[in-house]
């Protein structure tokens, strides 16, 4: 799936494939981006990204969620969080104004056993 200019509060999800946004995604705390493959986007703010496989935000990543299955990478992160479960690559991480950014890796195997206790605690 390819858009070739901004995504704009929306939602996109693609089952089977890869999501590549040429300009870039405003969110507005609405805008959800997913992916069974990789997402690739200008730069993104106050919105979620989710690819199985690897996300990369090839300017600015602003107060986002971003996860990639096996690689989230960006040239730079201010607020919000970037998680995976393989690696992490950026340039440049926060800024002076202090505002929080987290970089979170993450093991695939743990987080399926707390799902699987918390289903069974809850029982």
């Amino acid at each position: 799936m390819a858009v070739r200019g901004e995504v704009e509060a929306a939602v996109l999800i693609s089952k089977e494939k890869n999501v590549f946004v040429a300009g870039g995604v405003f969110g507005k705390g609405n805008a959800e981006i997913t992916a069974a493959r990789d997402i690739e986007v200008g730069h993104v703010q106050n919105a979620a990204l989710n690819a199985e496989q690897t996300v990369r935000v090839k300017k600015l990543a602003m107060n986002s969620t971003v996860t990639g299955g096996l690689l989230a990478e960006g040239e730079e992160v201010v607020g919000g969080r970037f998680v995976s479960f393989g690696s992490i690559s950026i340039n440049k991480c926060g800024n002076p104004s202090g505002v929080k950014t987290e970089l979170i890796l993450m093991d695939r195997d743990v987080e399926k056993n707390k799902k699987k206790l918390a289903r069974l605690l809850a029982l």
